[in-house]
């Protein structure tokens, strides 16, 4: 769980930033690595529950359906 995590917490940071990284999906594709639906919202809300938060615009569904669309998401 904690690779998982950390992968998300990479997709989330670059999600932010407006430049997921290729190599990462790609790399996640690769591996047929899916992550569970819970462990993104949770890890989604620990990120937005930071002194940062999470920038106006930008939605976990938004996010999820990213990982959607990449065939990473375990539903």
């Amino acid at each position: 769980e904690g690779e998982m995590k950390g992968h998300i917490q990479g997709l989330i940071d670059g999600f932010m930033e407006g430049n997921i990284s290729q190599r990462l999906l790609q790399r996640l594709r690769n591996q047929e690595m899916k992550f569970p639906k819970e462990l993104v919202e949770k890890t989604w809300n620990e990120c937005a529950s930071q002194e940062n938060g999470i920038p106006k615009g930008k939605t976990r569904d938004d996010f999820i359906a990213i990982l959607c669309q990449e065939n990473i998401l375990e539903l």
